[in-house]
C-alpha cells in the first residue's frame, strides 16, 4: 500500500521511486486532470476508496441538517468523477 502523497505524485509527475510502473499508470488513469482539478479547489475535503466503496467527508466537521442536500450533491460529484462512464 502506498501513502496518498506518493500516489498523487504518481498521478502528476510520473513514477515515483519504489512504485511499479503498472501501479503508477493505474493511478494516472484514475486521477484524471478533471479529478485533480476538482480536489485542488477543495479545502478540507477527504475521499477514501477501496474496491467498490467511496467515502467522502470533511475531517473534523459536523454536518448541520440543513447542509445535508449540498453535501450529498458534492459527494455525488466526487462519485461521478471516479465512476466509469455508463452507456446510455
Amino acid at each position: 500500500m502506498y501513502d496518498p502523497l506518493t500516489l498523487l505524485s504518481a498521478a502528476t509527475t510520473g513514477t515515483p521511486k519504489g512504485v511499479p510502473r503498472h501501479t503508477s499508470q493505474k493511478v494516472r488513469e484514475l486521477f484524471t486532470p478533471e479529478v485533480l482539478d476538482f480536489f485542488a479547489g477543495q479545502d478540507g475535503v477527504s475521499t477514501e476508496g477501496r474496491r467498490s466503496r467511496l467515502i467522502f467527508y470533511r475531517d473534523g466537521e459536523r454536518l448541520k441538517p440543513e447542509d445535508t442536500p449540498a453535501f450529498l450533491e458534492e459527494g455525488l460529484e466526487v462519485f461521478r468523477l471516479f465512476a466509469p462512464s455508463q452507456p446510455s
